[in-house]
């Protein structure tokens, strides 16, 4: 059923279609450069539309900081203070992102750890506003109540294919466990075990593709062999469609890239609710993004 399927969707996504016509926003950027070409500001306008008539709009600037080896070090948004931080270690790998909100807050926060160059840990922590029924958010808001959630992965390696991926919460209880299978060099399966208390159950199977690009195609089924996720690849000429389904979120994303390798469009399909978004990117011949916009529409237009 499902290889019936991506062939019937194969006929449908032979080029990416978009109607200017029904655009509800869009975002237009202009840059400034560092003289070795990187971005140093972003200042964007975006437009709001209703019914084809414009309603709003919204000017912001975006900094952005370079180390000496030209990795991004720093975002700083201009209009609300907010900033991104990004750290490195001794050969470049990224040890830590830092997200800090207008308020001062670290709502977000990535840790890596390497050890012979091997990524072996990293460390997620999220700030959620913490909104409460009957309270008005926006007291709420300045007065920066957040719920923590915090998540540890562990990456075991057996000479340099990797070879287990733990995850954990924050107490360090095992969440799952995910075994990877190799045959020669190249990954072909992959086990993930669950835990309900004690006991440890597969709960998902993947099975990856070969000479589907950098990034292999897949297809995850659940112990009783029943479809939960798939990555298919359409290759047109020199560009190229993406297909992924998921069945937790009741999902389909189609991506189109175009013969320079850059995302020119994006179709998201929300299976429960029958409706899809289509977005829309355009590029300056340095492949920076200069426009973005999307419209809504129900899957029976």
């Amino acid at each position: 059923m499902w290889l019936l399927s991506c062939e019937r969707t194969n006929k449908q996504v032979d080029e990416f279609q978009f109607d200017n016509n029904r655009i509800v926003d869009k975002t237009i950027h202009s840059y400034e450069f560092y003289p070795d070409g990187k971005i140093k500001m972003d200042h964007s306008m975006s437009y709001y539309f209703m019914n084809g008539e414009l309603f709003d709009s919204l000017n912001w600037q975006k900094f952005y900081t370079y180390s000496k080896a030209g990795k991004l070090e720093s975002t700083i948004d201009l209009t609300d203070s907010s900033r991104r931080l990004y750290i490195y270690n001794e050969v470049d790998s990224l040890v830590g992102d830092f997200a800090i909100n207008s308020h001062g807050d670290t709502s977000f926060f990535s840790t890596a750890e390497y050890v012979n160059n091997k990524l072996v840990k990293r460390v997620n922590r999220l700030l959620r506003q913490n909104f409460q029924e009957g309270v008005d958010h926006a007291k709420m808001i300045d007065e920066r109540k957040y719920d923590t959630l915090l998540d540890i992965t562990e990456f075991k390696y057996n000479g340099d294919k990797l070879e287990k991926t733990i995850s954990k919460d924050e107490k360090g209880n095992i969440i799952s466990e995910i075994l990877e299978v190799y045959k020669d060099k190249r990954k072909i399966k992959s086990m993930t075990y669950s835990y309900l208390g004690k006991t440890k159950f597969v709960s998902e199977i993947t099975e990856f593709a070969d000479g589907s690009g950098n990034i292999p195609d897949y297809t995850t089924v659940g112990p009783n062999g029943d479809t939960i996720s798939y990555r298919k690849t359409i290759f047109r000429n020199k560009s190229k469609v993406v297909l992924y389904y998921n069945r937790h979120l009741n999902s389909m994303n189609v991506s189109y890239y175009n013969e320079r390798g850059l995302l020119i469009g994006t179709v998201d399909t929300d299976l429960s609710q029958k409706t899809r978004r289509i977005y829309s990117y355009q590029y300056d011949d340095k492949g920076n993004i200069v426009e973005e916009a999307s419209y809504r529409e129900d899957l029976n237009d």
